[in-house]
Parts: C-alpha cells; structure tokens; sequence
C-alpha cells in the first residue's frame, strides 16, 4: 500500500512545487524526513490543526450540564474517557473497565454513545456518562487531570493541546501506532 501512495503523490508532486500535510512535523519528524527523501518537492507541516477553542461559552445560551458538573470537581481530579465512535470494545472488555474504574475511585467523565446506562450504574455517583460533549473544552477544563484515549488522531492531536497526561487504549488501526508514539516520545 504505502508504495503505490508514494508512486500517486510523487506523481502528484512533480506538477506541485511543495507538500503541505495536516500533521505535528516534531511529532512525526522520522516520517516526514522519509517522505522528504522520496518526494522532489519541500515539504511542510501544519498542525496541531485544534479548531478555534473560545474558552467562554455563548452567554445567550445555558451551559451544557456537564460544564456545570466539571466546574463542581477538583482541579485535576477527573478522569476523560473516550473510545472514539468508530471502533468498540467487547463487553467482556467494557465490563472489566467499569469494575476497574469504579473500584479506582477516580471521578470519571465518560463519553459513550452506546451502554449509557450500564455506564452510569458502574460509576455510581463519582461520573457523569454522556453521549456527546465539546472535547476539546472538556480536555481543557481545570478539574481535568487525565485522559483515557483510544488513541484516534485527532483525540491524540486534542489531547496533547490540552496538555492532559493520557492513558491510551488503541482497538485497532491507527490508534496502536498512535498510542506507541505517545508513550514512547
């Protein structure tokens, strides 16, 4: 796969007069250099590509319960969890990570699009369980002291933007290299 990627861009690149990819050039200068080597055009980086964060919600409209619930918590005591919508674990799995963080006793704000009641019923009263939430506002919030990750890219790129330590758990794809990288650079 990666050589016919190469053979399209390089084709690509001889009517170009450079490459920009949507990516952190320090956090993958080890890919970058190889591609620098095939390709006969510069390269250049742009990222993190973050949407605009506006710290300030909209004050013509209320804040979503869940800012209320993280204003109400300790700085740095809860823990974000996201799989990410795509990839899911087992229920074997699901449960055993529920009986772990509730048996932790860590504050949890768990995003779940799917099992919100059994969620909630496994956390007790220490979470909250929602099924969407602003991300990168949640990750940025005082009372956010870590983040349980499946390692997805642009969780990965919101992730270090906030400066939150993670705890990665890849499912699949992407998500393990991702997650090497993050505990290992």
């Amino acid at each position: 796969m990666l050589p016919l990627l190469l053979q399209v861009v390089s084709q690509l690149t001889n009517k170009a007069q450079y490459a920009l990819f949507t990516t952190i050039g320090t956090l993958e200068s080890q890919v970058i250099e190889a591609l620098q080597a095939e390709f006969p055009v510069p390269i250049f980086t742009v990222g993190p590509t973050i949407p605009y964060l506006d710290t300030e919600f909209n004050t013509n409209q209320p804040s979503p319960n869940y800012m209320s619930w993280l204003d109400d918590q300790p700085k740095d005591s809860v823990l974000y969890i996201s799989q990410g919508s795509f990839m899911s674990v087992s229920k074997e799995q699901l449960d055993e990570i529920i009986a772990g963080v509730h048996s932790s006793g860590v504050r949890t704000f768990w995003v779940a699009r799917e099992n919100a009641s059994l969620l909630t019923d496994g956390i007790g009263k220490r979470g909250i369980v929602v099924s969407w939430c602003e991300k990168l506002k949640v990750l940025c919030h005082p009372s956010v002291g870590g983040f349980w990750s499946h390692c997805g890219w642009n969780s990965t790129k919101e992730g270090a933007f906030a400066g939150v330590p993670f705890l990665t758990f890849p499912i699949g794809g992407d998500q393990v290299t991702n997650s090497k990288q993050i505990v290992e650079d």
